[in-house]
């Protein structure tokens, strides 16, 4: 098959990475750092966006050592071929855990919220047939799409956040400093693995036509990321107070649920419901992208497309290794608390790597071939 070349820009880069945060959020980002921290999660959240900006600076130094290269390609530059072939695995391996564990916390979400009489399988199976279909279309086109869809994204949480202003008490937020070192810190690693999201800026630089403004426009998508999940998480504490909020499985939800347009949009949440299992598309879709690319230049095949259906097996055992939707609460829970150790690993390992032993890339180009 032909190499086709592909372009993205810095801005479809950051889109991507802002779905990655606020696409998903409302399944258990929200309800896990709540249960956490209360109402001082804003103080976690706000040292997560900073401990997601420091992982995505070192994740930019690296992919600017090797402007033509992905980290599957270019870790066999730097640990030489078998352990670089090693590394790759490991990052493969990541991103097939990250896309189960989302589609499963969709399926948890679908069944126990609004389709309880439909088969998780059903539900698994559907998203991961669209998944697919995506990854086979490719990084360009899921950057168009996103690119156009994220702003009803964003828009849906703006219009909930709105909705919630007339009924928060703030009073639920006194005193403001009242938690511990140990349990802001627990709740800092979770929200630092909610924001990060750095291997989307490891395995797409190279795509990317303005290398020069990537670090402007990622650091935009941390900070806006932070600002809506902050605003969101405080929104809950503000309406619901904590000790409610701790009880609610699923609060964003019911804080779209309580939001009013008018009668004629008395059923609104069915609106952000939609949108936001579009948003959840994208995410896995992406993740699962970069695992399916990562594979074929791993083991140095030139067509990508025919691991889709080798590593779709994976995802769909992976999504099912929770008995029930507790045990999969704990399994997500698992994974949120060392997610951010596992993606700094990654990214540390590769810069350290590279520095100690002087590697570098190819040239510069404005665009790779796949």
């Amino acid at each position: 098959m032909p190499k086709v070349t592909v372009r993205i820009s810095s801005r479809q880069l950051m889109l991507l990475k802002l779905t990655g945060i606020t696409g998903t959020i409302f399944f258990g980002a929200v309800r896990l750092l709540t249960t956490m921290a209360g109402a001082h999660a804003y103080l976690a959240i706000l040292g997560g966006g900073v401990a997601s900006w420091t992982v995505i600076f070192l994740a930019t130094r690296i992919a600017q050592r090797f402007p033509a290269e992905t980290p599957f390609e270019y870790a066999q530059i730097i640990f030489g071929k078998w352990f670089g072939k090693l590394f790759g695995f490991a990052l493969i391996s990541f991103n097939l855990v990250a896309a189960s564990l989302i589609l499963r916390s969709l399926g948890d979400f679908l069944i126990t919220a609004i389709l309880p009489q439909t088969p998780l399988s059903v539900n698994i199976t559907l998203m991961l047939v669209l998944i697919c279909v995506g990854t086979y279309l490719g990084l360009e086109a899921l950057a168009r799409f996103n690119e156009a869809f994220y702003p009803f994204i964003f828009l849906s949480w703006v219009l909930v956040l709105a909705a919630s202003v007339p009924r928060l008490d703030f009073g639920w937020f006194r005193p403001l400093f009242d938690i511990g070192p140990g349990q802001l810190t627990s709740a800092t690693i979770v929200a630092g693995t909610f924001l990060i999201d750095s291997l989307v800026v490891l395995v797409f630089y190279p795509f990317v036509t303005d290398k020069k403004v990537v670090l402007k426009y990622t650091t935009w998508s941390v900070v806006i990321g932070t600002i809506l999940v902050l605003l969101l998480q405080g929104a809950v504490i503000g309406v619901f107070s904590p000790n409610l909020a701790n009880t609610l499985t699923f609060p964003l939800l019911e804080l779209a649920q309580d939001a009013s347009l008018g009668v004629f949009l008395e059923r609104i949440e069915a609106l952000y419901l939609a949108i936001w299992v579009v948003g959840t598309f994208i995410r896995v879709a992406v993740v699962f992208y970069a695992a399916v690319l990562g594979l074929a230049q791993t083991l140095g095949i030139k067509d990508h497309r025919i691991f889709i259906p080798l590593l779709v097996v994976p995802v769909f055992y992976l999504s099912f290794q929770a008995d029930n939707v507790p045990m999969s609460f704990n399994y997500d829970s698992l994974f949120s608390h060392y997610g951010i150790f596992i993606q700094f690993g990654f990214v540390i390992s590769l810069l350290l790597g590279a520095m100690f032993r002087g590697k570098r890339g190819r040239a510069d180009s404005e665009s790779k071939s796949v």
